[in-house]
C-alpha cells in the first residue's frame, strides 16, 4: 500500500525532518496557547480593564511601533507578493497563532503521509503537495473561523473593538472597496475591509487611517485619513 518500510534510522534522513520538525513545533505552539489560556484567564480583570486604554493610544510609543510596522511591512519591496500570501493563508481572518498552528500540522501531515505513500525518492511531490494543501487549507480553516467563531471574548479582539484604532491601508479604500491592515492590542494581526463615505476622496495605498465606524452588515469600517484628524 505505501512507498517503503520506514525504519528508525531513516526516520532521522532530512526527507522525514523537514516534516517532523514542524510537527513537534506544532505540539509545543499548542501547548503554550493551552498555558497562555490558564494565564489570561488568571489576568482578564485586568485586561478588561485596559482595553479602553489599548484601543485609544494613537499617539503613544506603542501605537507608533504598530504604525511603523504595518507601514514599513507594505513599503517594501516584496509587500504585495508578502500581502498576497497572508491573504491567501487568512491572516487577519482568525488569530495568528490559529493561522501558524494550522500552517504547521496540514504541512506536516500531508508531508508525512506522502513520503509514506510514495517514498522518499519523490520527496518533490510530497513538499508539492502537502505545501499547496497547507496554503490553501490554512486560508479556509481561518474563513470558518471568522465565519463561526466572529468573537472569542478572552482571546481575540472583536471588529467593533478595532474603531478608534488606526490602520494602513493595503488597497485603495474607495466608497465600494478597500482594505487595510493593522496590529490589534494582542499583537495580533488584522486585515480589514473598508470604505469612505459617499462624496469623500479615494484613500491610496500605503496611507495612514482612522477606523472610525464599524458596520455590522455590510462587516465593513467607515474610515478617513489618520492625518484629518491628527496634524491638525
Amino acid at each position: 500500500m505505501y512507498g517503503n518500510e520506514v525504519t528508525g534510522l531513516e526516520l532521522l534522513r532530512w526527507q522525514w525532518i523537514i516534516f517532523f520538525a514542524p510537527l513537534i513545533l506544532a505540539v509545543l505552539l499548542a501547548l503554550s496557547a493551552v498555558v497562555g489560556v490558564g494565564e489570561h484567564e488568571g489576568h482578564s480583570a485586568d485586561t478588561g480593564a485596559d482595553t479602553g486604554a489599548d484601543t485609544g493610544e494613537l499617539h503613544g510609543p506603542e501605537g507608533s511601533e504598530v504604525h511603523q510596522g504595518v507601514h514599513h511591512d507594505a513599503d517594501s519591496p516584496s509587500g504585495e507578493a508578502h500581502a498576497s500570501l497572508l491573504t491567501i493563508i487568512g491572516v487577519g481572518k482568525a488569530p495568528l497563532s490559529f493561522v501558524l498552528l494550522s500552517l504547521l500540522l496540514l504541512w506536516s501531515i500531508v508531508g508525512l503521509m506522502g513520503n509514506l505513500i510514495w517514498g522518499t525518492k519523490w520527496i518533490w511531490l510530497s513538499a508539492l503537495v502537502a505545501g499547496t494543501v497547507s496554503l490553501f487549507g490554512t486560508g479556509a480553516m481561518s474563513r470558518l473561523f471568522a465565519r463561526w467563531i466572529p468573537s472569542v471574548e478572552s482571546h481575540y479582539v472583536t471588529r467593533p473593538e478595532l474603531v478608534g484604532n488606526e490602520a494602513v491601508t493595503l488597497h485603495p479604500i474607495t466608497e465600494t472597496a478597500g482594505t487595510a491592515r493593522l496590529y490589534d492590542r494582542l499583537k495580533t494581526l488584522r486585515q480589514v475591509e473598508c470604505r469612505v463615505r459617499p462624496g469623500e476622496e479615494t484613500i491610496p495605498i500605503h496611507t495612514p487611517v482612522l477606523l472610525l465606524e464599524y458596520d455590522p452588515v455590510g462587516q465593513v469600517f467607515f474610515v478617513s485619513r489618520a492625518s484629518d484628524f491628527f496634524d491638525k
